[in-house]
């Protein structure tokens, strides 16, 4: 059995069950008094500690414990020093931003974070890219396995180029996204852009008139949006990680001809024959991506089926959730 943190089925969490798998969780805290006190406690430490505190008992009877993403796995693995509980379980942690966050510390500060993982047996990351700066900053390489990150295919499909009535579509309000490249490159495109995401991700930039601004919209209209557009792209910085990504499956499962910036991480996703990627930073080559596109109705239908029967055959959630299964299963953490 596996203990996890999320039951309710983000990222397609519950496809475990279909491996073999017993999900076992705690439900979240829901009086007003108990989330009160959850919320000052875990402000106060910097990291959740209350349903790792509540799953003990359940830990307890589990195979392995899965903690998704980095926060949720550093209560769980302090108390891997108990002999009870988590002490003789095997933890696994999902990573995304923690090869990032240790770029950017000095050797001394990094330890401080590492010791907080010290006691993760297995750390996932959505990036091959990523093992050899986590083992230069000292984590064991056995501890670490690459997975591709996924999509919904229930969610997402492929629509007829007819019923595409957006031409060019951003989404998107993590701190990867690079809109102040996009905007540049805004000005010598005709066509109108589409964008959804925070004010603040275009605090300072002058945003060109052909960019109507949707600001942050509900789940459902993003997926209506995703599902009519056109073009998407996905401008990104050099991050650690893949940013942007799950925007840029989503987009591509439905047949909609993506650009996306080629960074190290992102090009472990698509590759020239499925995407446009023009170079991180790299006005001119987002533009004439962008413009080759829209001005090009059989190139751009072209490249939209081809990526989409990419990440369709590649991407969708259960491949994900199997290769973490058959990672467990390799260390004989379960039959």
């Amino acid at each position: 059995m596996t203990a996890g943190h999320a039951s309710d089925g983000p990222y397609g969490v519950d496809l475990l069950s279909s491996f073999g798998l017993k999900m076992i969780e705690v439900p979240p805290a829901k009086t007003r008094a108990h989330v009160k006190v959850r919320d000052v406690f875990e402000h106060r430490l910097g990291y959740p500690v209350d349903k790792a505190v509540r799953s003990l008992i359940k830990a307890q009877r589990s195979d392995v414990v899965l903690a998704f993403l980095e926060p949720e796995s550093i209560f769980p693995a302090k108390l891997k020093r108990l002999p009870f509980g988590y002490g003789k379980k095997p933890l696994a942690t999902i990573a995304c931003w923690l090869t990032e966050e240790l770029s950017q510390l000095e050797p001394h500060q990094r330890q401080d974070v590492l010791k907080r993982f010290e006691n993760v047996d297995l750390i996932f990351v959505f990036s091959q890219n990523q093992i050899p700066l986590l083992v230069e900053y000292g984590v064991p390489r056995d501890k670490l396995f690459a997975i591709p990150f996924g999509f919904d295919p229930s969610q997402y499909s492929f629509t007829p180029q007819s019923e595409k009535d957006i031409p060019l579509l951003a989404v998107g309000f993590d701190r990867g996204r690079d809109y102040p490249t996009l905007m540049a490159a805004m000005r010598g495109v005709d066509e109108e852009l589409l964008i959804a995401c925070k004010e603040g991700n275009l605090q300072g930039t002058e945003v060109p008139e052909n960019v109507k601004k949707l600001g942050v919209v509900p789940y459902e209209e993003y997926k209506a949006l995703i599902h009519r557009a056109q073009v998407v792209v996905v401008p990104s910085k050099e991050l650690a990680y893949p940013t942007g990504q799950t925007v840029a499956l989503e987009a591509a499962a439905t047949g909609a001809a993506v650009v996306v910036t080629g960074t190290a991480p992102m090009r472990e996703y698509f590759d020239e024959t499925t995407a446009r990627m023009p170079a991180p930073g790299d006005v001119d080559g987002l533009r004439n991506a962008i413009n080759s596109l829209l001005n090009d109705e059989q190139l751009r239908q072209d490249l939209g089926r081809r990526v989409c029967d990419h990440v369709q055959s590649h991407y969708p959630y259960r491949r994900m959730w199997s290769l973490i299964t058959d990672e467990f299963a390799r260390r004989g953490w379960h039959n």
